[in-house]
Order: C-alpha cells, then sequence, then structure tokens
C-alpha cells in the first residue's frame, strides 16, 4: 500500500542503521523472491532477505533440519498424549486444552521451518 511504502521510504535510513546495510530496497511488488531468501510478512509488507553469499547456508540448513526434528518429535509426543483416551479422561480440562494449543503452536513451527527449507 503506498501508505505504508510512504512510511518505510521516510525511515530507509533508520532501517538501514537497524539492519547494517546500506543495500535495502523498497518496492511496490516484488515480481520474483530470490532461491536462497528469508520472507517474513508484517501486515501488508513483505520482507526478503536473499541470504546467498551472507550466511553459510549449509550450516543454516542443518540447523533448521535439526530444529525441525525436535519439532517433529515433540509433535509427535502431543499427538500420541492426545490420542490417549486415558490422558484425554483423566486430565484436567486445562490440560488438555494447553496440549492442543501447545501442539498447534508446535505443527505451525514446523511449516514455517518446512517452508524456509524449501526455499533454500
Amino acid at each position: 500500500r503506498p501508505q505504508e511504502r510512504d512510511i518505510l521510504t521516510t525511515g530507509l535510513r533508520y532501517i538501514q542503521d537497524l539492519a547494517k546495510s546500506e543495500n535495502i530496497t523498497i518496492v511496490a511488488d516484488a515480481e520474483t523472491i530470490p532461491q536462497q531468501s528469508l520472507v517474513g510478512v508484517t501486515g501488508t509488507v513483505q520482507i526478503i532477505l536473499p541470504l546467498a553469499g551472507v550466511v553459510d547456508l549449509e550450516a543454516f540448513k542443518a540447523k533448521l533440519t535439526k530444529d525441525l526434528g525436535k519439532l517433529e518429535k515433540e509433535i509427535a509426543s502431543l499427538e500420541k498424549r492426545l490420542n490417549n483416551p486415558g490422558f484425554v479422561k483423566q486430565a484436567p480440562e486445562a490440560v488438555i486444552l494447553s496440549t492442543r494449543e501447545l501442539l498447534a503452536e508446535a505443527q505451525k513451527q514446523a511449516e514455517i521451518i518446512s517452508d524456509r527449507l524449501q526455499r533454500l
């Protein structure tokens, strides 16, 4: 949106200082997203951070893969607990609700990490 672009353009120097980068471009629409990039969205603003030449991509992929493995184990554990009739029958409702929320959060995190790995 033009209003958001104006705000970003006005604050470009501040953003460059925060990012410690002179190479920041504000565009109305990103037609293509470079491979090996991270993408974040806040409101209607999309932030694209190209990683090639900036970080060790293999080390970054290894870290993301390790994090994804941990999340997959956590998801399996939470699903097992919620699929256990004894747990569901005996646990207080607040504990069951909390477990469901933890599962949903872990699943969302795994989805985000999987998407990042695919982009790399």
